[in-house]
């Protein structure tokens, strides 16, 4: 019992044409921890488009956006990411 943790998701994928998928998902996760004085909430935000123009190939673009808020502040962090695969 070194810290308590919970966590929700949402996700919401939509297929706009045969060959095109938007999908979106949020995630928010809470960290308690018991033997240190730390407490992390961390949020990740994100939405990709999949492309497949034949059955034999398929790519991707997605963006992501997570933070990290924690009661020691030089741990703190907020990353913006796109892949393309």
């Amino acid at each position: 019992n070194f810290s308590t943790y919970w966590s929700i998701t949402v996700s919401f994928t939509h297929k706009l044409t045969p060959n095109l998928i938007v999908s979106a998902s949020s995630s928010y996760n809470k960290s308690n921890y018991k033997l240190i004085d730390r407490k992390d909430a961390f949020w990740t935000t994100s939405l990709r488009l999949d492309y497949t123009p034949r059955r034999w190939f398929s790519t991707y673009i997605s963006y992501e956006y997570s933070t990290l808020d924690t009661n020691i502040a030089s741990y703190n962090y907020d990353v913006n990411r796109v892949v393309l695969g």
